[in-house]
């Protein structure tokens, strides 16, 4: 018994420790995404709106180049397309094995690239792939075994998402709740310490601004609070119709039996004439939804 006591104690210790590592480097590449697509995101807006013809033309050009690149990054690192939760969580179960450190590189490069073209890229689930790949590598260098590596990988996810968008407690019930779906104590200790850790690097490199920079200034009054339920029930519906086209969406993509870097530059094709026309439904729609507090959108 003495001895069982013993195993676990060690083993959590171990787990702190991994927990502190994966905090600082997995939280740390994510704040290194999060600072690339604001970057990204300000030069698109900078091609995009010019009218000049030289510079439109210099765009056309870059966005052809960023075809071949994503569609060489997706041969290298197949697990880095989409989202990145479903491939962690695949991962963590067992159906996907990611090689995890193409895969982080892969995810960086493809999603500021996608960024930039104007993809519908934001930070949740790249930060949250390159956190649990990270991890995973981590957890290869460091020579842990098969289930210490799972909770490793949930424990850098919830570092992703931690330094997204400076949530540690969102970060760490997220990973427990969506990818490992457990709440042992060998899976909330490092998972909490690495969202700490990664929160706070945020915080003192890129400032503390929360998820969203605007303040509410004023309550709901009650005589409207019946809104509130107006609001979810259309939101509800509305994010099922979304999430079921975008399944169909998906499935008839890789229905077309074309090269992908046909298919690629189709998808960046019509980004092109979304960001000419319609900007503002380019990209994550971060920057979008936090204007929604101050102006009113043309859409």
């Amino acid at each position: 018994m003495l001895r069982k006591y013993l195993r676990e104690d060690r083993h959590i210790f171990q787990m702190l420790f991994d927990g502190v590592i994966i905090g600082f480097i997995s939280g740390g590449f994510s704040i290194l995404y999060r600072y690339l697509i604001s970057m990204m995101n300000h030069y698109r807006e900078l091609f995009y709106s010019s009218k000049e013809i030289s510079t439109t033309v210099f765009l056309v050009v870059s966005l052809i180049v960023v075809i071949f690149i994503l569609d060489g990054l997706l041969k290298w690192a197949p697990l880095s397309g989409g989202s990145g939760i479903p491939q962690i969580h695949g991962e963590v179960m067992g159906v996907f094995k990611m090689e995890a450190f193409p895969t982080f590189v892969s995810k960086i490069i493809g999603g500021s690239l996608g960024n930039f073209a104007g993809f519908s890229l934001g930070r949740e689930g790249p930060s949250i792939q390159i956190g649990g790949a990270l991890a995973k590598f981590l957890a290869k260098i460091l020579k842990r075994d098969n289930d210490h590596t799972k909770f490793m990988i949930t424990a850098g996810a919830s570092a992703g998402l931690a330094a997204a968008f400076n949530a540690p407690i969102a970060g760490t019930v997220f990973a427990m709740e969506e990818i490992h779906k457990s709440f042992s104590r060998f899976v909330w200790i490092p998972c909490i310490i690495a969202s700490v850790i990664a929160n706070y690097l945020s915080f003192q490199i890129l400032g503390h601004n929360m998820a969203f920079s605007f303040s509410v200034t004023q309550n709901l009054p009650m005589r409207l609070i019946s809104l509130a339920f107006v609001i979810g029930l259309l939101t509800g519906v509305v994010g099922v119709i979304f999430n079921r086209g975008i399944v169909r969406a998906q499935s008839f993509y890789q229905g077309i039996s074309l090269p992908r870097w046909i298919k690629l530059g189709a998808l960046i094709a019509l980004t092109f004439f979304v960001g000419k026309f319609f900007y503002s439904l380019t990209g994550g729609g971060h920057d979008l939804l936090e204007n929604f507090a101050f102006h009113q959108q043309p859409i």
